[in-house]
């Protein structure tokens, strides 16, 4: 997931590099192709996030079910430790869809 991240994080990177040289040369049809590649950002951005959810929500379950028989406490210790670990790397998804949003946002205007 850390790799998929930073994957994405330096697509975003390159895309705003080319975007700045745009605003030096307009050109409609690169800036139609920019929009589009942002637009796969973001949606490559929802399926991870969608990824990590799934597989937090399945880990929860399997916890729960390995809970009840050996009354073991792992649920809430792995909801307490995973709340705390989710919240920088959901910030980081957060700032990374909200600048591509406000990219493509911006793209459409120029057209």
């Amino acid at each position: 997931m850390l790799e998929q991240q930073g994957m994405l994080a330096s697509r975003i990177s390159e895309l705003n590099k080319q975007q700045d040289s745009l605003q030096e040369q307009p050109d409609i049809s690169k800036i139609t192709e920019l929009r589009e590649a942002y637009r796969d950002v973001g949606r490559d951005l929802l399926k991870l996030l969608f990824f990590v959810e799934r597989n937090a929500i399945g880990l929860q379950k399997i916890l729960k079910k390995f809970d009840k028989p050996f009354g073991y406490r792992s649920t809430d210790y792995y909801v307490k430790t995973a709340l705390i670990i989710r919240i920088p790397n959901s910030s980081k998804f957060s700032s990374m869809c909200s600048v591509a949003s406000s990219t493509t946002a911006l793209l459409g205007l120029l057209l």
